[in-house]
């Protein structure tokens, strides 16, 4: 049946070419997809990775640091400091700012760190170097492509200019970039001189994060929270907002897959009618002629998969280059579960042609 089943692809080669070229189409969007969710995901918690924390601490109350504002007096960080198992407690001063460049209005979070300390500040510099002063400034290297930024230029933020001294990876947020400057200029910037917005705390590791944690949340007016749990808070941005939007393309995807194999697949059956009633009156059942149906849909199926794949990695490629802002990361994972939904797609557009062999009558072949 195996050998028929490709006889009857191989016939009409470009219909085959047509569905195998509607299908790599939903696989691409699929891909792509899934590779960019994966991509933000994975990059938009880089930078709290890269801090090394154990516990992070902010005001309570507060939400992620994208979509809320925490403000912790600056007395409370000797507080932590004095908890049994406490190593470090980092102050970390920034938020998103908005300022004028060449007439265009650009956004930034802006981060302040020590440059002696190193916790906080950029995650890897790709070109120039760390900030050694209060007038320099490290950007993210897709806010300087964004931007038309380099080394050496200035900019002006909030009456305060700053030369750019480094371009750092693996500080895209998704909506906007970090930018890092000296903590002490962030703090006269911000207005931040007696306040801070989190607490980056290290414990020994013979104690353990959470008794420091629940000494912190017995504090009042601020809240503690492994590293683990502040990351999955903060890439609810992501979550919440793109997540739904893959989800209902790659349901269109889906459903245009399935049309297209099972057009295609049900116009052959039609056009094959006879040659089927020929089977059947040879002794065929209606089972073995479907596993010859189902066998065509899942052979389109995986052609459309493989080149779909291709094409993923090569419109992956060069919108990459084209687009900064466009972080992908492709798992092995993600690809075998789009490689069962295109084989599930394949079967399910298979049962549509059923009702026509089932309808088909081997006298038929007797017919003139």
């Amino acid at each position: 049946m195996g050998s028929i089943a490709i006889k009857n692809l191989w016939a009409e080669k470009t219909r085959f070419a047509i569905t195998v070229g509607g299908v790599a189409l939903s696989i691409t969007l699929m891909v792509v997809l899934t590779s960019l969710y994966q991509g933000w995901s994975t990059k938009i918690t880089a930078y709290i990775d890269a801090t090394g924390a154990d516990i992070w601490v902010s005001q309570k109350g507060s939400a992620d640091m994208f979509h809320g504002f925490s403000a912790i007096p600056a007395a409370t960080r000797e507080a932590i400091a004095r908890i049994p198992g406490v190593e470090r407690v980092q102050p970390f001063v920034g938020r998103q700012v908005a300022f004028d460049l060449n007439g265009k209005e650009v956004h930034t979070f802006l981060v302040g760190y020590e440059p002696a300390a190193g916790v906080g500040g950029p995650v890897e510099i790709v070109q120039g170097r760390g900030v050694n002063g209060p007038g320099e400034m490290v950007i993210d290297r897709v806010f300087a492509k964004n931007t038309g930024l380099g080394i050496g230029d200035t900019l002006a933020i909030l009456g305060h200019t700053f030369r750019v001294v480094g371009v750092a990876e693996g500080t895209n947020i998704f909506v906007y970039q970090y930018s890092f400057i000296e903590q002490g200029k962030a703090r006269e910037m911000l207005l931040a001189q007696a306040i801070d917005n989190y607490y980056i705390v290290k414990v020994a590791p013979e104690a353990g994060p959470q008794t420091a944690i629940d000494a912190i949340n017995a504090m009042p007016g601020v809240q503690a929270v492994t590293q683990d749990a502040f990351k999955e808070l903060n890439r609810s941005l992501i979550d919440d907002t793109f997540l739904p939007i893959i989800i209902v393309l790659v349901v269109i995807s889906l459903v245009a897959g399935i049309a297209v194999i099972a057009l295609t697949i049900f116009t052959a059956t039609i056009e094959r009618a006879r040659e089927y009633g020929v089977l059947k009156a040879v002794g065929a059942t209606n089972r073995s002629l479907y596993a010859i149906v189902l066998q065509q849909s899942m052979l389109s199926g995986l052609a459309g998969y493989l080149a779909g794949v291709v094409i993923s990695f090569g419109v992956i490629l060069v919108v990459g280059q084209l687009v900064p802002a466009f972080l992908t990361a492709t798992r092995l994972v993600d690809l075998l579960l789009i490689l069962a939904l295109a084989m599930g797609m394949s079967i399910v557009a298979s049962y549509i042609p059923v009702r026509r062999l089932v309808a088909i009558d081997p006298a038929m072949v007797f017919k003139q």
